[in-house]
């Protein structure tokens, strides 16, 4: 195998113990080919990867449309937040606010 495809990683971990120190060393072995890694999803993407991929390519890669995507994205989640917030305010205040109650207090007049 050479570089490209194999990497081996030593790491030595220290272990401490309340009543001793030793080391081990762990040979951890991290087969890829960097070929597939780079650019990512190149080989087989999944169907979630090559969405994401889509969505990349048409809205985060370019910096104008990324610009545009997060201040459209701002307006949405803005409205939502809002209108949210005002339907579970009104749903724990429910029968509280005057435009639940006006009805007892208003009179008709002709």
């Amino acid at each position: 195998m050479s570089y490209r495809q194999c990497f081996v990683f030593t790491f030595t971990l220290a272990h401490i113990d309340m009543t001793h120190m030793f080391r081990t060393t762990f040979p951890i072995i991290l087969q890829f080919n960097l070929m597939s890694s780079f650019p990512p999803f190149s080989k087989s993407p999944s169907v979630n990867m090559s969405l994401a991929k889509g969505v990349y390519n048409l809205l985060f890669r370019r910096t104008s449309t990324f610009a545009v995507t997060i201040m459209v994205g701002a307006v949405f989640f803005e409205r939502m937040f809002d209108q949210g917030g005002d339907a579970i305010f009104e749903q724990l205040n429910r029968g509280k606010l005057w435009k639940h109650i006006k009805h007892q207090y208003e009179t008709e007049e002709e």
